[in-house]
């Protein structure tokens, strides 16, 4: 029974230890356990002092009085740091470990499951596990040290290697993931071939497989009955939740959300595994992209102004070399706008910046659920315009661009120039010099009699807007272009909370 043990000091903190695992041959289970201790800080004046140094970080912004801040916005900080003791206390260290057998694939994450008794054999795994044949050599078992507060945190990772099974470990009959051809291509989930037409879905979701509480099929059948179309899953480093079907009319997009020591990212139309391992701070991301391109899949940064160490532990995006021009997509919108203003105004703001140096980020909203209730009024729903409701037709329309967030009303926006060409989002219109534009903008709203403010952003800066109670409003404004440009809405609700945003479309100027 071999126990792999380290102690860690704070100046291990956001690093990796490797223990090798010999596996003989003839080895039928593995079972494996993870422990730490303390797993909490108990210096009290410590915690407070980090709380309240990364909350003073979180809400620091350049964009206060601007009415994407909203009109209360001393209060909210006020509340927010009033609360953040009782909202984050205990700070928690936290060890992450991967298990990876000799023809390197992924055979167990220990993540919100560390300390549980994992299995793993020919037939059966672990929520979270990989089953399947136990191949002879030897096994990595990496450990990641995501948080190390503590003076001392003492390690220990025990590990089984059985020749028969072993009766009473807890496995979900629904949820065994078994080995099976990554490269498929067959479609994975009954596709129901509606469209062409807008399909609003989710692109950040955690299930059972990390650190979510539910199963993929209790996701499914939540979300379809919330009116989505699809959704990304988006387990922290593994797609071990994603399955051969899936008898739902709520399609799911496979996804991983690679979660690393200095900041997040999701692959969007992922399956399989990914070596993260060798993103240090001060890496380019250029040998992660060429594969992922490789692949058809989307890199999307996650959150990048997210609440940082030690409270939400690498979910600041903090790589300060990354090359942006990798980035195809931009989770601007992260679960509830008025809960998460703060790091969702900023987020805002350094996509607008991408947008004026000619890189054609496309902004998404993702909930991050990890529980089913409460899903949010005011989370964003991305909706995407397909000619049909696969995976192949959500995917061509989101690399297009052709893509709005909104957590109520339905948006149209398009611009015609004085020819008589009209694009939509995501789309190029050529002008000539000092050429007149129109730009009709049509929005239908369920809430009735309430008052909501639409935005015309041009470049970055409102170029015009509209106070409405309407419920279906039609709008024609029209501008004289002399360089090239890009022009997107927003809709802000009467407490000018966000309620809903377009991604751009752009003018190409002669």
């Amino acid at each position: 029974m071999p126990i792999y043990t380290k102690t860690f000091t704070p100046n291990e903190n956001k690093t990796l230890t490797e223990f090798i695992v010999p596996v003989i041959k003839g080895t039928e289970e593995i079972l494996i356990k993870g422990d730490y201790h303390p797993k909490t800080v108990n210096d009290i004046e410590v915690t407070h002092k980090l709380i309240y140094q990364a909350v003073h970080e979180y809400l620091q912004f350049d964009w206060k009085g601007s009415i994407v801040a909203g009109p209360n916005w001393d209060y909210y900080k006020k509340n927010y740091k009033k609360n953040a003791i009782e909202l984050f206390s205990p700070i928690r260290n936290l060890f992450n470990y991967t298990l990876i057998d000799p023809n390197g694939i992924v055979r167990a994450r220990g993540n919100d499951n560390f300390f549980e008794t994992m299995q793993i054999n020919k037939e059966k795994a672990s929520i979270g596990c990989v089953s399947g044949a136990l191949p002879a050599g030897n096994w990595r078992l990496i450990v990641e040290a995501h948080a190390i507060i503590s003076e001392l945190v003492i390690l220990s990772i025990e590990v089984n290697l059985n020749k028969e099974f072993t009766p009473g470990v807890k496995t979900t009959e629904r949820c065994q993931t078994e080995l099976r051809d990554l490269n498929k291509k067959e479609p994975l989930f009954r596709e129901e071939q509606e469209g062409p037409g807008w399909f609003g879905g989710d692109f950040h979701i955690h299930s059972h497989h990390s650190d979510g509480n539910h199963s993929v099929y209790e996701l499914m059948t939540y979300l379809h009955g919330k009116g989505l179309d699809f959704f990304v899953l988006t387990d922290h480093n593994t797609t071990l939740g994603w399955k051969e079907k899936y008898l739902s009319k709520t399609m799911v997009i496979p996804g991983i959300e690679i979660s690393t020591f200095f900041g997040h990212f999701s692959l969007i139309n992922w399956i399989g595994d990914i070596n993260w391992f060798s993103l240090e701070r001060e890496n380019t991301f250029e040998d992660v992209a060429t594969e992922i391109k490789k692949k058809g899949a989307l890199f999307s940064v996650a959150h990048p102004e997210c609440i940082g160490d030690p409270i939400c532990t690498g979910c600041r995006w903090d790589y300060p070399n990354f090359c942006w021009e990798i980035a195809d997509i931009i989770e601007v919108w992260a679960g509830s706008w008025s809960e998460r203003r703060a790091e969702n105004i900023k987020t805002l703001k350094r996509w607008e910046n991408l947008l004026n140096q000619g890189l054609k980020v496309i902004a998404v909203s993702g909930s991050d659920i990890h529980e089913l209730e409460p899903y949010k009024k005011d989370y964003g729903r991305t909706y995407i315009w397909a000619k049909s409701k696969t995976r192949d037709g959500i995917m061509e329309g989101l690399r297009k661009g052709k893509v709005y967030i909104t957590s109520g009303p339905q948006i149209n926006f398009q611009i015609i120039n004085d020819k008589g060409i009209l694009v939509s989002l995501g789309e190029e219109l050529e002008v000539k010099y000092n050429g007149s534009i129109k730009l009709l903008i049509n929005i239908e709203s369920k809430e009735i009699k309430k008052k909501f403010r639409i935005e015309l952003i041009k470049n970055g800066w409102v170029y015009n807007s509209c106070d409405t109670f309407l419920e279906h409003i039609e709008l024609e404004w029209s501008d004289k272009v002399t360089k090239n440009c890009w022009y997107y809405l927003r809709l802000f609700d009467e407490k000018e909370c966000i309620i809903g945003l377009t991604n751009p479309i752009f003018i190409i100027c002669h």
